[in-house]
């Protein structure tokens, strides 16, 4: 089943991700509340906010009338946060770190995300996950296949179909197209995680729960504009 709140809108991007990691972070609410642009309300599950660090293979990216773009295949890093309009729930990222330059580039002027470039490392051997990213996050993890058993508090997390960002004094949403996500059981064995604290020295975050899918695909629809953001 593919999953949309706005079927009705052609998409004009898609991309397959591969491999991806999510290290989801239990936060007070008012460690992050007061980061988020004029507009979006910070989410919360069960009194508490969440951020996740995010790891990650982005391939065959591609617009309708293209083929596969130069800058198709790349590393991704990512730390996001859980937020709402009104009572669509979306994903707020404080930045999106790539290991391509061109990705980063096109990303950053076109789509007005928060991407930056980053030296990344990655070797995927059977079910060993190794990923370095520096001071950002280096890590060890033992992936399975067995099907992870989901609940309200998985779909919470994952299953989410819009993103929100600012381009200038404007707060926009993109919707994306996706299946549910395929999740697994996945064990750390070595973290070093530096995002968190980057942009929340003063927040202490709590490692919860860890969760691996192999691969999904992605449709990106257009991004709408939603409102003015206060200066």
């Amino acid at each position: 089943m593919i999953r949309s709140e706005s079927q009705n809108q052609k998409w004009v991007i898609s991309q397959v991700w591969r491999h991806i990691l999510f290290l989801n972070y239990r936060v007070d609410p008012s460690a992050i509340r007061g980061n988020l642009p004029s507009g979006l309300e910070l989410d919360i599950y069960e009194g508490a906010a969440y951020l996740s660090v995010v790891p990650f293979r982005m391939e065959g990216i591609r617009f309708p009338w293209s083929p596969t773009l130069p800058f198709s295949s790349l590393w991704e890093l990512n730390l996001r946060t859980y937020v709402k309009v009104g009572e669509h729930r979306g994903i707020y990222f404080f930045t999106l770190d790539t290991d391509h330059l061109l990705g980063e580039w096109v990303a950053r002027n076109f789509f007005h995300l928060p991407y930056r470039f980053r030296s990344m490392r990655a070797s995927l051997k059977g079910m060993d996950y190794h990923f370095d990213g520096g001071e950002a996050c280096t890590l060890k993890a033992k992936t399975t296949q067995v099907p992870l058993v989901t609940g309200p508090y998985h779909d919470w997390l994952v299953e989410r179909y819009s993103l929100f960002t600012q381009k200038g004094d404007q707060l926009w949403r993109g919707d994306v197209v996706h299946r549910p996500w395929p999740l697994r059981y996945a064990k750390l064995e070595h973290l070093k995680e530096g995002l968190c604290q980057e942009f929340f020295p003063e927040a202490r975050a709590e490692l919860e729960s860890v969760f691996y899918a192999e691969e999904l695909p992605v449709f990106f629809r257009p991004f709408q504009r939603l409102r003015h953001v206060a200066t």
